[in-house]
């Protein structure tokens, strides 16, 4: 309803909404079988553990594990740890991180809705916030099973307190100037 503006001429008709989760473990780890990759279980477990199974990033870890298996016999835990912190939790600048946070930085909802969720404070986020955090790619897919929480550890880790309170000051500073 926020993108469409004028709903008698739009050609999406979209009467109900379409949930696509992550993969769930068994479908994560058929993805791994067909990448063929020969790497530990403890790596395999490391990447689910950062992406929880999502798809996107899941690729992306598994295109540079392929990179290091050029150079190197396998790819152990510790290498996704350094994957992850290279790629996601540096600069921020690749998708899906990129584009979440310049969705939070511009929503003091969205703020509001992941610091009460970072403080198991679920139950006061409504659920039209709840929907707009799960669209912004924020929330899990169980959110709405009750599920309430961060989509995964790099999405956790990219939108840390730290970072939210600077934004907070940052707009404190600019409204009172």
């Amino acid at each position: 309803s926020e993108i469409i503006k004028d709903k008698s001429i739009s050609p999406f008709n979209i009467g109900q909404r379409i949930v696509r989760g992550d993969f769930d473990f068994s479908e994560f780890s058929d993805f791994i079988k067909k990448t063929q990759l020969k790497i530990p279980q403890e790596t395999i477990d490391k990447i689910f553990y950062w992406t929880n199974g999502n798809p996107r990033m899941t690729w992306d870890i598994c295109s540079e594990v392929e990179d290091i298996l050029l150079t190197q016999e396998t790819a152990l835990p510790e290498d996704i740890d350094n994957i992850v912190e290279k790629t996601y939790l540096t600069n921020f600048d690749v998708p899906p991180v990129d584009h979440i946070r310049a969705l939070v930085e511009s929503s003091q909802e969205l703020r509001d809705g992941i610091i009460a969720v970072l403080y198991g404070k679920d139950e006061t986020i409504s659920n039209e916030v709840k929907s707009k955090l799960y669209l912004a790619g924020i929330l899990d897919s169980k959110f709405s099973e009750g599920i309430v929480r961060i989509k995964n550890k790099i999405i956790e880790r990219s939108l840390d307190e730290n970072w939210l309170e600077s934004i907070i000051s940052n707009d404190f500073y600019s409204k009172i100037n």
